[in-house]
C-alpha cells in the first residue's frame, strides 16, 4: 500500500512540473507502415463526410480513422488525379469539393463519388504554367492560382477564360497569394515583398514595412476571425495592422527568426506555429498578456513525440482532434484526451531527464524544483522552463 501510495505521489508531482514546463502532449503517428502513400505531407482536410484526406508528395489519400484509400494518377484515365506530387490541399467551404495542385495541373474532386475534374494546358489552352503551389477564391467563384514559375492565373471556371498575372510592380519572383475576409489580394513574393489589392485587383500597392529590416521570402497568408492578417516568412511571423503596416509578431526567438511554414489559430489564446526545423510551437497568451511557450519536437527516445520537426500543416477536425503534417508522416493529438502529463527521458538535457530512476523532490524559495534520480541532480527553473542537471561523482 505504501509503494502505491509513493508511485501516486510521484506521478501527481510529476504532473505538475510538465504542466509548469510545458503543455506535454501524446502524438499517434501515421506513416508508409500504416498506409500512407508517401511521407511528406503538403495537406490536411476534412470533408462534408468525417473524412480526412492528406496530399502528400505522391499520392492523395482518404483516411476513415482505420485504413487509408490511396489516390493515384494514371495518365490512360482522365478521371484520375493529374499528378502524384501534390503542393497544397484545401476544401471549398461553399461546395464541399476539394481542390489540390500537382505538378501537372490543378484537381479537382468530389469526396462523395470521387470523380475528379482536371484543369490544365490540356483542357484550358490558355492556362500559363504547369506546376501550380497555391490557390484562393474571389467572391465572384473565380479561382486565382499561383504557378511556381509563371504567375498568378485567373480562372473564370464558367467561360474558362484566364487573366495572367506575371509581376507585381516589376516583380516576378511571386510565392504566394490569399484572398482574405475583405476581399483583398495579398501576394508575397522570394525578395520578401508584399503586396495587395483591392477588388477589382487591378493596382497593387506594397504595404509599409515599418523598420523592419529581417523580413525574407514570404511562405504564405493566415487569417483567423477578429485577427490581424498573419505572414509567414522565412525568417519569422509578423501581422499586418489596420493601416497595412508590418509587425512583429512575437519576440520568441524560434519564432521570431524562424522559418515559418504554417499557423494556426484554436482560439484567441492559443497559436500553433509550424516550422521548418524546430517542431511544432504553441503559443499560450494569458489574461495579463503573458506569452507561455511550449515546443514539440520529435525525440527519439520517446514513440509517443512528434514525428518530425518539419511541420507541413496543421488542422483541428470537427471532434477537436489535431493533425500535423510533416516530412515524416501525419501525427495527431486528441486535446480532450490528454489525461495526465509527464516528464520523460529527452535528447537534449535541458529538455528533460537523463534517467527514470526518481527518488525525491524538493522546492526551494525561488521556486526552482530539485528532482533527485539515481545519476543525477535535476533542477528544473519556471522562469526559463528548462532543466539542469549535476551528475553525481
Amino acid at each position: 500500500m505504501v509503494k502505491r501510495l509513493t508511485s501516486l505521489l510521484l506521478l501527481v508531482f510529476l504532473t505538475a512540473i510538465a504542466s509548469g514546463q510545458q503543455k506535454t502532449i501524446k502524438f499517434d503517428t501515421y506513416s508508409l507502415e500504416d498506409g500512407l502513400s508517401q511521407s511528406s505531407v503538403t495537406g490536411i482536410v476534412q470533408d462534408r463526410y468525417g473524412f480526412i484526406w492528406i496530399s502528400t508528395q505522391d499520392g492523395l489519400n482518404r483516411f476513415d480513422g482505420y485504413t487509408f484509400k490511396t489516390f493515384k494518377s494514371n495518365p490512360k484515365n482522365g478521371n484520375t488525379i493529374p499528378n502524384n506530387y501534390i503542393h497544397f490541399l484545401q476544401k471549398n467551404p461553399l461546395t464541399g469539393n476539394l481542390w489540390f495542385g500537382t505538378n501537372r495541373g490543378i484537381g479537382k474532386m468530389n469526396p462523395k463519388d470521387y470523380t475528379v475534374q482536371r484543369i490544365s494546358r490540356n483542357t484550358i489552352e490558355n492556362l500559363q504554367g504547369y506546376i501550380f503551389t497555391s490557390l484562393t477564391f474571389d467572391k465572384d467563384g473565380s479561382i486565382w492560382v499561383l504557378t511556381e514559375k509563371n504567375g498568378i492565373n485567373k480562372i473564370n471556371l464558367r467561360s474558362k477564360n484566364i487573366e495572367t498575372l506575371r509581376s507585381i510592380n516589376g516583380d516576378a519572383e511571386l510565392t504566394s497569394l490569399f484572398i482574405d475576409s475583405k476581399n483583398y489580394l495579398w501576394v508575397g513574393t522570394a525578395s520578401g515583398q508584399t503586396f495587395f489589392s483591392e477588388y477589382p485587383y487591378t493596382k497593387f500597392e506594397s504595404i509599409d514595412y515599418n523598420s523592419i529590416f529581417t523580413v525574407a521570402p514570404v511562405r504564405g497568408f493566415y487569417e483567423s476571425p477578429n485577427n490581424p492578417l498573419m505572414v509567414l516568412t522565412e525568417k519569422g511571423l509578423f501581422t499586418i495592422d489596420e493601416d497595412k503596416r508590418l509587425q512583429i509578431y512575437t519576440e520568441t526567438l524560434e519564432i521570431r527568426y524562424g522559418n515559418i511554414n504554417c499557423v494556426y489559430q484554436e482560439d484567441n489564446n492559443n497559436l500553433w506555429v509550424g516550422t521548418k526545423d524546430a517542431g511544432l510551437i504553441l503559443i499560450q497568451t494569458t489574461k495579463d498578456g503573458r506569452e507561455i511557450v511550449s515546443q514539440y519536437q520529435n525525440n527519439q527516445l520517446d514513440n509517443s513525440s512528434i514525428s518530425d520537426n518539419n511541420i507541413s500543416c496543421i488542422f483541428e477536425d470537427e471532434s477537436g482532434v489535431f493533425w500535423i503534417g510533416t516530412e515524416q508522416g501525419v501525427s495527431k493529438f486528441d486535446k480532450y484526451k490528454q489525461g495526465f502529463t509527464t516528464i520523460t527521458l529527452n535528447s537534449e538535457p535541458s529538455k528533460g531527464l537523463i534517467d527514470y530512476g526518481v527518488w525525491s523532490f524538493a522546492e526551494d524559495d525561488l521556486g526552482n524544483t530539485f528532482i533527485g534520480t539515481k545519476k543525477d541532480l535535476t533542477i528544473y527553473n519556471y522562469d526559463k522552463q528548462m532543466f539542469y542537471h549535476i551528475i553525481r561523482g
